[in-house]
């Protein structure tokens, strides 16, 4: 799970970063859909790492 969602996270940076290299118009939907999947993977991220945290202090 944890895997998963850091390399989504890469995929929705790329794709965050790439229209400004190559000057295509900025879609503001995309934008809010892409930014809040980013804070959806970071809060993933962090819950499962604080769940892994827990499981080694057992």
């Amino acid at each position: 799970m944890y895997r998963w969602a850091s390399v989504t996270n890469v995929i929705f940076l790329i794709m965050l970063v790439l229209p400004m290299f190559t000057d295509q118009n900025y879609n503001i939907p995309f934008y809010v859909v892409l930014l809040l999947g980013i804070v959806a993977n970071g809060v993933l991220i962090m819950h499962s790492y604080k769940n892994k945290r827990k499981s080694n202090d057992l």
